[in-house]
């Protein structure tokens, strides 16, 4: 048997043995439901999701920044998981589960058109597909676009590297030049029109990435990352003047998504808490998390839903600081030597900026989904790291050959199963939200942000009490926080309390000014209390900062239905209709306004 068709047998067989182990490891998922954690507001709760494709939800997939978000193509895929499972979990972890398993077989082919080899390819996508870090990415049913954004910006990467290797252009000193078969693992095979149409292809699925997640808005730099190894394109100052130059649609395409999720995530209120930490508090929180993220890489033990900022002393981020410069100056160092180690040390640190915490958005330090792509780097880095060592060693001892590859096969099959083991216990805690904040609040017990969450959950079980006293606790921890204020307002709105409710809904008004939701609930504690002016008012703000809730049109024009508004409660009538067209109340509503309407003419 020729070498070609051995190793296109042991492709198959690793693409098998690949998907067939994420498929038992993550199978339990499938067993998991909703939980309390943006579910509500990605699925269960949301009209357009469960109203399914149409004309008009598909335009305002394209132009809705609901939940501080610009991500249209993950709207529609929660569309057709509606369409096909209802509100059965299952069938949404079922999709899930299939895009990561693409995203793991994708993986493996990308290194192996990129490297060559097999065995490494292999172990990469083996950690990508098992290691627990990734088990929030994919069992949280509201972390779709998570591996939706990968799957296409891996899909990218592969029809990138097609452009690059098919008639594989280099960069040299400021000069393009046609690489023949004997100096390429590839041989020329399409023509320049056919290799442009990869180039185009790459922008297509860039853009699709970009239009599920934003965080894949690094990918312009991680081609660059790719150009110098494995593809060793550009090795001149001018030769990579070219490459950059090249990569401009993509970094257009970054650009231009940047400025939506900026202008999206301001309008939501979610950039609300900048300014809250300073700028050196970030640096130093984000030396921190980047610390942190590498040691949960090596070792995932005690993995959270919900990271607070850590309270490190300078010395700690100093340290951290340090630590991180010298692995990159490391890494600099030794880029001629082990380039796999620059590429992959870079990928890590560089897909992680826009989520480190530099640019403060919600409340969180870091996240385990974070880490779904750049892990990808570091995987990549200790496996081609410990490859040359086993490369380097059998060539000066051969006659320790079969020791040693069976040593490191050994350690290396123990890694895997030790991820899996870890990937199947951190599963169980996705069974619903209260199972999986009561985890998270075991681990840290003044973990505002669990507590927030394990409120939100024994709330939407109803009950009452205990969700107060999580909020309670919540509000006593971070009383600036204005989601637990908001939270224990609403609590004790529902228990009749409409008194020692306005409070909490003016504090996290005073927090966050544009808090959309706030501004309802207390709009409707105001009813309660009879003041209908200030209540129009804020039901006027709700929909002002978050104009495509059918229930804030509704309740404003109810309220100057009552006030005998009656032109102005058709309009905001009409627009909840028009936002939710099975809205039975607004109907009926409509129908007395619009009658009211007519009953002058009728004399």
């Amino acid at each position: 048997m020729s070498q070609t068709a051995t190793e296109t047998r042991y492709t198959r067989w690793i693409l098998l043995l690949l998907g067939g182990i994420t498929v038992l490891c993550y199978w339990p998922a499938l067993r998991c439901g909703f939980v309390s954690f943006d579910d509500p507001t990605y699925l269960y709760e949301n009209p357009r999701v469960q109203s399914g494709w149409s004309w008009s939800n598909i335009g305002w997939a394209f132009t809705t920044g609901y939940f501080c978000n610009w991500h249209p193509l993950t709207w529609l895929s929660y569309m057709t998981d509606h369409a096909l499972y209802g509100f059965n979990a299952g069938g949404y972890h079922l999709t899930n589960l299939v895009f990561h398993i693409a995203n793991t077989l994708l993986v493996f082919l990308l290194l192996i058109r990129l490297t060559q080899r097999e065995w490494p390819s292999a172990a990469v996508a083996a950690l990508f597909a098992w290691h627990p870090l990734h088990v929030e990415s994919v069992v949280w049913i509201s972390e779709r676009k998570d591996v939706l954004s990968a799957f296409f910006f891996l899909l990218t990467l592969l029809a990138y590297t097609k452009y690059v290797t098919s008639g594989r252009v280099n960069f040299e000193s400021g000069q393009e030049k046609e690489l023949n078969s004997s100096s390429s693992p590839i041989a020329p095979s399409t023509s320049e029109i056919g290799r442009r149409k990869f180039y185009i292809l790459a922008l297509l699925l860039f853009a699709c990435g970009l239009m599920s997640k934003a965080i894949v808005v690094t990918l312009p730099f991680v081609l660059l990352l790719l150009d110098f190894w494995p593809l060793k394109r550009g090795g001149s100052a001018a030769g990579f003047l070219r490459l950059t130059i090249e990569k401009t649609p993509f970094f257009l395409l970054s650009v231009g998504d940047s400025v939506v999720t900026w202008l999206t995530q301001q309008a939501g209120g979610a950039l609300a808490a900048v300014g809250a930490v300073p700028v050196s508090g970030r640096v130093a929180a984000a030396c921190v998390s980047y610390l942190r993220y590498l040691a949960k890489t090596v070792w995932p033990a005690d993995l959270s839903a919900v990271y607070v900022f850590p309270s490190a002393s300078w010395e700690i981020a100093l340290a951290a600081g340090a630590f991180l410069l010298v692995i990159s100056g490391a890494a600099l160092l030794l880029r001629r030597s082990q380039p796999w180690l620059f590429v992959g040390w870079f990928w890590f640190v560089g897909m992680l900026v826009p989520v480190i915490g530099l640019v403060q958005v919600g409340a969180q330090s870091m996240a385990d989904r974070y880490m779904y792509l750049p892990s990808i780097g570091l995987f990549i880095s200790a496996v081609w790291i410990i490859d040359s060592l086993l490369q380097k060693t059998l060539s000066n001892r051969p006659e320790w050959s079969l020791k040693v590859s069976r040593a490191v096969a050994g350690l290396g099959v123990a890694a895997l199963v030790f991820s899996i083991g870890g990937s199947f216990s951190q599963i169980r805690f996705w069974r619903d939200g209260e199972t999986l904040f009561r985890h998270a609040v075991d681990l840290s017990p003044n973990n505002y942000l669990a507590l927030n969450g394990l409120g939100n959950a024994r709330h939407e079980a109803g009950k009452l009490e205990e969700a107060v006293e999580c909020f309670s606790r919540v509000t006593e921890l971070r009383p600036a926080f204005p989601q637990g204020q908001f939270n224990l307002g609403t609590v004790l709105l529902e228990k009749g309390k409409v008194q020692q409710a306005v409070p909490h809904f003016e504090a996290a008004l005073a927090v966050n000014p544009r808090y959309a939701e706030a501004h309802f609930n207390l709009g409707t504690a105001l009813i309660s209390l009879n003041k209908l002016d200030g209540a129009c008012a804020h039901f006027a703000d709700a929909c002002k900062f978050k104009p495509d809730v059918a229930e804030f049109h509704f309740a404003l024009g109810t309220v100057w239905l009552n006030q005998a508004r009656v032109q102005e409660a058709i309009t905001e009538l009409s627009e909840a209709l028009k936002l939710n067209p099975q809205y039975a109340q607004a109907h009926k509503s409509l129908e007395i306004a619009l009658a009211q309407r007519a009953a002058p003419s009728a004399h």
